[in-house]
């Protein structure tokens, strides 16, 4: 009997997938509706498969519900923005200190998460490399041992990847970013706690001073 792999993707997930990059190519921008309707005309499905993927996207944190105004493409306020800086600054120096006292394969881990996220990013696939940055933020975080920590992490860089998508499509700071991981990730793997926190607070309070100036209130 000859064994054939099944494709399990289901209509809703194709969705999902093409709306998802949409976002992420800049056809559809932050703050955009996001309307039933208008969505299944155009991408040919039943409204209910618009439905199910719209909820998965707000699940992801690319999708907001507006009191009035129905679904839109997410849009980070200033202040949200804010907040999210202040925890990953918590929960990533954390994860530094950790890194003197995790397993080797936990630092293997972080060390493949890396080379994902670089590897994406060399084939210009915005998602997956959105996707990809997401992960290795979460592994870092996981080296401290604490799932729910990791989870935590990988919530609030969700709710950050379509701006820092959207600015790294309209700017050259990928390559900039790349390289930034690879010295948090040698700093990582070398258990340079010390080096790694100073290198974390440059590099957190850059990024939220950039954000913060792409995610001005429109």
């Amino acid at each position: 009997m000859e064994i054939t792999e099944i494709d399990r993707s289901t209509t809703v997930d194709r969705v999902v997938a093409m709306l998802r990059q949409a976002m992420f190519n800049g056809d559809l921008v932050p703050g955009e509706p996001l309307r039933e309707i208008a969505l299944s005309q155009k991408l040919r499905v039943g409204r209910s498969t618009i439905r199910e993927a719209l909820r998965a996207l707000v699940t992801d944190g690319l999708v907001a519900r507006m009191p009035n105004r129905g679904l839109m493409v997410r849009h980070l306020t200033v202040a949200e923005v804010e907040d999210i800086y202040t925890a990953r600054h918590l929960l990533e120096c954390g994860a530094a200190q950790a890194a003197a006292s995790c397993s080797e394969a936990a630092l293997g881990e972080l060390r493949r998460a890396f080379e994902a996220y670089e590897d994406a990013a060399a084939r210009a696939d915005t998602a997956m490399a959105a996707w990809a940055h997401v992960e290795f933020h979460a592994v870092m975080v996981g080296l401290t041992g604490s799932q729910r920590l990791a989870e935590t992490e990988r919530s609030l860089m969700r709710d950050l990847q379509l701006v820092i998508s959207t600015i790294d499509r309209d700017s050259d700071d990928l390559p900039k970013e790349i390289e930034k991981h690879r010295v948090l990730t040698e700093l990582f793997c070398a258990r340079r706690v010390e080096e790694a926190i100073v290198q974390l607070r440059e590099d957190l309070q850059h990024a939220r001073t950039f954000v913060v100036r792409h995610a001005a209130p429109r």
